[in-house]
């Protein structure tokens, strides 16, 4: 976050370490300790984390989902 412009946790766990497409169990492993970084570092509200942990949660299930009924 220091060296990077990180402008919120898709932004890291997608174009800063690419972790969603090529390590995505670490996102889940990961999420609630970054968000608690970005929450301290930004002094955002508890309402902007969940909404970013809701729009993670949104992704980890679309890149996890390989079913044919989402077709």
């Amino acid at each position: 976050m220091a060296y990077e412009m990180v402008q919120d946790p898709m932004d890291f766990f997608i174009r800063r370490t690419g972790r969603l497409y090529f390590d995505i169990d670490s996102v889940r492993q990961f999420m609630e300790p970054v968000l608690q970084e970005f929450q301290a570092v930004y002094k955002v509200d508890d309402a902007q984390i969940l909404q970013w942990k809701e729009t993670l949660m949104t992704a980890l299930k679309e890149h996890s989902d390989f079913s044919m009924e989402r077709v």
